[in-house]
């Protein structure tokens, strides 16, 4: 959490508990429970805001003490991933369609207005189908970065278009890749399937 020792995870597989992890005492305590609803991802923004995903149309937006303070509801789609933009107001999520392959990127504004969608479309003209996506990550530059575990790609999404870029060619060997972060510095950690991280300077 932003300007804290405290870090907040989610537990695989998937249960109804957001939980919080305090550096200064290594202290697991429970911070929100959101039963019936599982917890699909959770994201932090810079006014320390907490959005969770809830395998529902809706994002539940939590304060720093886990209590809901309002909720965000993005068309009829299940959220399955939420990722809060730098900026602070819009987030980026993923929905999935009829098949857990048949994702979407949306990004909003924090009442759910969608103001954008990324449905596969490329900067090269040709567009990806069977996505796997998974937890995504952004750059200050609100910029997103989105792991194709089935395709062992990373797409970045600028903020202002429609069409992703690949970040990734054969040269990189980067296997089945399931979750990306962006660091303060710009590089980009890419975690993958097998448990090796990669990291690349832009």
């Amino acid at each position: 959490m932003v300007g804290t020792t405290d870090i907040l995870i989610i537990s695989n597989p998937v249960s109804t508990f957001v939980y919080k992890l305090s550096l200064h005492n290594q202290q697991v305590t429970t911070f929100a429970d959101h039963r019936p609803h599982e917890v699909g991802d959770i994201s932090i923004n810079e006014r320390d805001e907490v959005f969770v995903s809830t395998a529902t149309p809706d994002i539940v937006v939590l304060n720093q003490s886990g209590t809901t303070i309002r909720k965000v509801t993005i068309g009829s789609e299940t959220i399955m991933l939420v990722v809060c933009l730098s900026s602070g107001r819009p987030c980026a999520v993923q929905t999935i369609g009829g098949r857990w392959t048949d994702r979407k990127i949306k990004i909003t504004d924090e009442s759910g207005t969608v103001i954008q969608t990324w449905t596969g479309e490329l900067n090269n003209g040709q567009k990806v189908g069977s996505k796997g996506l998974w937890k995504m990550s952004c750059d200050k530059y609100d910029k997103v970065f989105v792991p194709d575990f089935s395709k062992n790609q990373v797409y970045v999404l600028p903020r202002d278009g429609k069409q992703a870029v690949c970040l990734l060619d054969w040269r990189h060997g980067v296997v089945q890749p399931t979750v990306v972060g962006v660091d303060t510095c710009g590089d980009v950690w890419i975690g993958c399937f097998d448990g090796t991280v990669h990291v690349m300077r832009l």
